[in-house]
């Protein structure tokens, strides 16, 4: 048994993780600015992250061995945190994300170089160009992972754990990835309209609890320190090929109408799959998703029709 503490873990993503922690019988200590958590089971403590002596006042309380950061997203918050944390406590685990490869990049458009549809292994080819997000989306002009990654890695007094994560879906999800699906099906007509390319488009979905189980056994295994892990599905499916599988999975069908490619517009480049091999997470951990598909999509189809109601 060890005592993790949670920084950010009220989240939709950082619930799920308390819930995987207590359910594999670990203490938990949630820290947010709120004081709170819907998660039974779990000791939660007031502490802005913004401030590391807090942090670390905290973590000599509760007698930490494991810090999960959930909320790691700029520079100017984390080293300052992570010099502070250094021989006070033995694991760090950064909560990464699969958009520090150069496939992400060119993706989005920001990294040059020819569409690559690889599977990305955990050495494969980061981005050159830092802050990707900058002038795209509010409130992430200094987000970037890869320099959070160099810096935990270099902390000579901790045992880093890097996981880069999917892109992430489920009830409480913030970004809604179905919503747009959801509200076609509850529609007479079912229909969903998709470019070509986004129709062929594969990328990296995995459901929120098979995620924080993931983390949660990653957090605690002896095998993973001063380790980069990608966590993702076992499979990669196509736009299309989803959107066919939710409304199979809920028992109904849907319609996909194909618009032309020149009206496309969306700024991102659909050429570039973003394919993940959690193969070596899984060799060393064992972990494997434990949700169907099937299981997976009738959850937030569930949720959906309920957020719909409201």
């Amino acid at each position: 048994m060890h005592n993790i503490m949670l920084l950010g873990g009220g989240g939709f993503i950082g619930n799920a993780v308390a819930r995987a922690l207590v359910a594999n019988g670990q203490n938990v200590l949630v820290l947010n600015r709120t004081g709170q958590s819907s998660v039974p089971g779990v000791a939660v403590c007031t502490v802005d992250r913004a401030s590391p002596t807090d942090v670390l006042r905290a973590t000599e309380r509760f007698s930490a061995d494991i810090i999960i950061d959930m909320i790691a997203f700029e520079e100017a918050d984390t080293l300052p945190l992570l010099d502070c944390l250094q021989g006070s406590v033995r694991r760090y685990v950064l909560i990464s994300s699969c958009d520090v490869y150069a496939a992400f990049g060119r993706l989005l458009g920001t990294e040059a170089g020819a569409t690559d549809n690889t599977v990305l292994c955990e050495d494969a080819p980061l981005r050159t160009r830092l802050y990707p997000f900058r002038g795209k989306m509010a409130g992430r002009q200094w987000y970037d992972k890869i320099p959070l990654e160099q810096a935990a890695l270099g902390c000579a007094d901790l045992e880093s754990v890097i996981l880069r994560l999917p892109m992430v879906f489920g009830p409480g999800d913030p970004r809604r990835r179905f919503q747009h699906l959801c509200q076609a099906l509850m529609m007479p007509k079912r229909t969903i309209t998709l470019s070509g390319k986004e129709a062929r488009w594969k990328s990296p979905l995995l459901h929120v609890d098979d995620v924080a189980r993931a983390i949660a056994l990653a957090a605690t295994h002896s095998q993973t320190p001063g380790g980069i892990f990608n966590i993702g599905p076992e499979t990669h499916v196509s736009e299309s090929q989803r959107a066919l599988a939710f409304a199979r999975a809920i028992g109904r069908t849907i319609k996909l109408e194909i618009k032309s490619e020149a009206k496309e517009g969306t700024g991102q480049n659909f050429d570039q799959h973003v394919v993940l091999s959690s193969a070596l997470l899984r060799r060393l951990t064992g972990w494997l998703p434990r949700l169907t598909d099937d299981e997976a999509y009738q959850s937030v189809w569930a949720w959906e029709q309920e957020a719909a109601l409201l």
